[in-house]
């Protein structure tokens, strides 16, 4: 899996999802603007959702209600079809691919952990 291959762990996809899961609920409520969310989220969430999917969905059938997560995997959808529109493709051509995912991921390490790092030793 993306996640095995990563080396997140568990409790890291956790904290990614929980973040984009109130980023998403607070769009979906309109306490946020959608195309403000969309200009700085919508490639994270889409390869975020894309990366975490199968986690996320083995909580949602633990958890037993469909509602774990509903709210990212909602985003997601609404930023893949202004992806889709936009670059005039399917809904399925504007799926991130697995490349297009491992990418991202690997652009995230580069640039998130040495911040971290960096306010660390601060």
């Amino acid at each position: 899996s993306l996640i095995a291959r990563q080396g997140v762990l568990a409790q890291q996809a956790e904290e990614i999802l929980d973040f984009f899961e109130m980023l998403a609920f607070y769009t979906r409520k309109g306490h946020l603007d959608i195309d403000l969310v969309s200009t700085a989220f919508s490639v994270a969430v889409r390869c975020y959702w894309h990366a975490l999917k199968a986690h996320a969905l083995d909580l949602r059938a633990v958890d037993g209600d469909g509602l774990t997560y509903e709210h990212i995997e909602w985003l997601e959808q609404e930023f893949t079809r202004e992806f889709a529109v936009k670059k005039r493709i399917t809904l399925s051509q504007a799926i991130p691919t697995e490349d297009q995912i491992d990418r991202f991921l690997r652009s995230e390490t580069t640039r998130v952990i040495p911040l971290i790092a960096q306010a660390i030793c601060e």
